[in-house]
């Protein structure tokens, strides 16, 4: 299995309906150079 190119890491406290948001947005971005 190849090593995660990046790994993002988000604390959710009380915020799960958010959650799901979060995630497809995070899965969406198209920005490349970071």
């Amino acid at each position: 299995m190849d090593k995660p190119f990046l790994t993002i890491i988000m604390p959710v406290y009380k915020a799960e309906r958010y959650l799901e948001r979060a995630v497809d947005s995070i899965l969406g971005q198209t920005f490349k150079d970071f």
